[in-house]
């Protein structure tokens, strides 16, 4: 919610209304997912319809920079993990060609 109500203030510079009013503007802020997409609806409802609009901008925008947040520490864990794995399988890889190596110069002698 902190950062809908930052949003709405950035987004709003000439507005004079307090934490507590933004904070009820946002509360009236509907999101619903649409389904098999990656859209969402935003509404807002509120006596001035200048205030819902900022307010479900200001909403639509927090959800917006979660989503990002959450799918960068998604894509590091992924990424931090075929790390992993490319290690491992180098190293299957170098134990492999050794014992390849070690058995050729068995048959040698």
């Amino acid at each position: 919610m902190d950062i809908a109500v930052a949003r709405f203030k950035a987004s709003s510079p000439g507005r004079t209304l307090n934490d507590e009013a933004i904070r009820e503007a946002l509360a009236a802020v509907n999101v619903n997912l649409l389904s098999h997409t990656m859209l969402v609806e935003v509404r807002a409802e509120h006596r001035d319809p200048a205030v819902a609009a900022a307010a479900s901008s200001a909403f639509a925008e927090a959800v917006e920079a979660s989503s990002v947040e959450e799918n960068r520490h998604a894509s590091d864990a992924a990424v931090a993990w075929l790390q992993s794995q490319a290690v491992a399988q180098r190293d299957a890889v170098e134990r492999a060609d050794q014992k390849v190596v070690d058995f050729r110069s068995e048959k040698q002698d």
